[in-house]
């Protein structure tokens, strides 16, 4: 994924543009249910698509945020 993502910041001429750690959970919380271009198609979308500087959750498709909020939701530890 962070080959695609460097490799599409140079051809949009997209230098500073950046992928938070804090977002790459929402990618592997993700069932892909494509292949490898998938991800490749997705990650120069938000590219060609993000105004800032930054790419965020809200960036994402819906299904993709979706899969991060459930996967969080899984993640939470009760004390016993």
């Amino acid at each position: 994924m962070q080959h695609f993502f460097e490799v599409g910041k140079q051809k949009h001429s997209r230098p500073s543009l950046r992928l938070p750690p804090d977002l790459l959970p929402a990618f592997s919380a993700y069932r892909w249910p494509g292949n490898v271009r998938q991800v490749e198609n997705l990650i120069e979308r938000l590219i060609v698509l993000c105004d800032g500087n930054e790419i965020t959750l809200d960036d994402l498709p819906a299904p993709m945020r979706a899969a991060a909020v459930s996967d969080d939701l899984i993640r939470i530890e009760l004390p016993q």
